[in-house]
C-alpha cells in the first residue's frame, strides 16, 4: 500500500517540476515578446481538451510585430514563434476572427473568443488607452497656453 502512495507522491512532484518548467517558459517568451511592443495575452481552455495561449505584440500603429503561441494538452507543451500575423493590423484580425468565433457551437465560446480573439482585443484596449492619455496630454498642453496667453 505504501508503494501506491510513494508512487503517487513522486509522480506529484515530477508534475510540479514540469508545471514550474512550463511557467517559467511562459514567463521567458512573454518577456521576448514583450521587446516588440505592445503586449496581450489570450488564452482557451476547456475541459479534457487541449488549451491555446497566445501572445501577441504590436506598435503603436496596431500592426503586429511579433506572436508566440503554445497549444496542447500537457505540461510537455512549449511556446512556438507565431509570426504569421506579423505585419497586420490589430483591427483586420479581429475582424477576421470575430468571424470565425460565429460558428462556434458553444454559446460560451463565442460569447468568450478564441485566444487570439482575446489577445487582439486586449491590444485594441492598450491602443485606445494609449491615444486617450495621448489626447488628454494635448489638451492639458493646449490649456496651459491658452491659459497663459489670457
Amino acid at each position: 500500500m505504501w508503494k501506491i502512495f510513494l508512487a503517487a507522491f513522486v509522480l506529484m512532484i515530477f508534475n510540479s517540476l514540469l508545471t514550474y518548467k512550463q511557467a517559467k517558459n511562459f514567463s521567458v517568451s512573454f518577456n521576448d515578446v514583450h521587446k516588440y511592443g505592445n503586449v496581450s495575452v489570450g488564452k482557451d481552455k476547456q475541459y479534457f481538451v487541449y488549451g491555446v495561449i497566445v501572445i501577441l505584440a504590436c506598435d503603436n500603429n496596431g500592426l503586429v510585430t511579433k506572436g508566440q503561441m503554445i497549444n496542447g494538452f500537457s505540461v510537455f507543451a512549449r511556446f512556438k514563434p507565431f509570426d504569421d500575423l506579423v505585419g497586420k493590423s490589430v483591427y483586420e484580425i479581429k475582424s477576421e476572427e470575430e468571424l470565425k468565433v460565429k460558428t462556434f457551437r458553444s454559446k460560451k465560446r463565442r460569447e468568450k473568443g478564441s485566444a487570439l480573439l482575446q489577445a487582439v482585443n486586449g491590444l485594441i484596449g492598450v491602443l485606445e488607452k494609449s491615444k486617450a492619455a495621448e489626447m488628454s496630454e494635448e489638451e492639458l498642453i493646449g490649456g496651459d497656453t491658452i491659459a497663459e496667453n489670457a
